[in-house]
């Protein structure tokens, strides 16, 4: 992920308890000088952090990541967490767990909505059905309280495939995302929020793919748009 001319990413093992790292890229002050790299976080370093994680830094408001880890967490099943920037520079960053999972690895990555605040991500093998599920989290009103997990749909493994990829957010408020299952090949999806409050949100397939190097090319372009 690329923040002004700043690179931040993630690695699922090296840090202080090879668990992992949240780092920085900064570009040098003349061309063809060295980057400077800076470890932001390593995981597994305290009790209950989260280890491994598991998909790109997602960037929301007045500088913080987000991310999600593969392992560790209160229940050992992965974790999402926020990182929050120094308050001068060259200080410390401050994690924050802001969800444990149970049965991980659990999650493979989120999106913010950058004036709610509330992050989206999907579960592979989550929901009623085990099909994988798509959650929000929603921020408290007070700061340091609990965030709100809610599941906001749960797969079926039949019209709607299952086993749900990173999920990406448009300005309108909808999710785009990609599953697999879907007559074997998966399918292109939307997933958007509900008219009146606390309705059901709008599942739709926009596309059905025929073969599986038309889904896998889908896949990779996935990831690669929500960086």
């Amino acid at each position: 992920m690329i923040v002004g001319e700043v690179l931040y990413g993630a690695t699922n093992r090296g840090g202080a308890a090879n668990l992992g790292t949240a780092y920085s890229l900064t570009p040098p002050q003349s061309p063809g000088g060295p980057w400077t790299e800076t470890v932001l976080h390593s995981f597994g370093k305290e009790k209950f952090d989260g280890t491994t994680p598991a998909a790109t830094l997602v960037l929301g408001s007045r500088g913080t990541l987000y991310g999600t880890t593969a392992g560790g967490g209160r229940h050992n099943g992965g974790t999402v967490f926020q990182l929050s920037p120094p308050k001068s520079p060259g200080g410390m960053w401050t994690e924050q767990i802001l969800d444990t999972f149970v049965d991980g690895p659990r999650t493979t990555g989120v999106a913010v909505d950058l004036v709610s605040g509330i992050l989206y991500g999907t579960i592979p093998s989550g929901g009623s059905q085990a099909q994988g599920s798509i959650f929000s989290l929603t921020p408290p009103a007070v700061p340091g309280a609990a965030w709100t997990e809610s599941e906001i749909y749960s797969f079926t493994g039949d019209s709607d495939g299952g086993e749900p990829n990173t999920i990406l957010l448009a300005p309108s408020g909808v999710l785009y995302g990609a599953s697999h299952g879907l007559h074997s090949h998966g399918a292109a999806f939307s997933l958007a929020p509900p008219a009146v409050p606390g309705a059901a949100w709008i599942f739709t397939i926009l596309h059905e793919f025929k073969d599986s190097p038309d889904v896998a090319i889908v896949f990779r372009r996935a990831r690669f748009s929500a960086l």
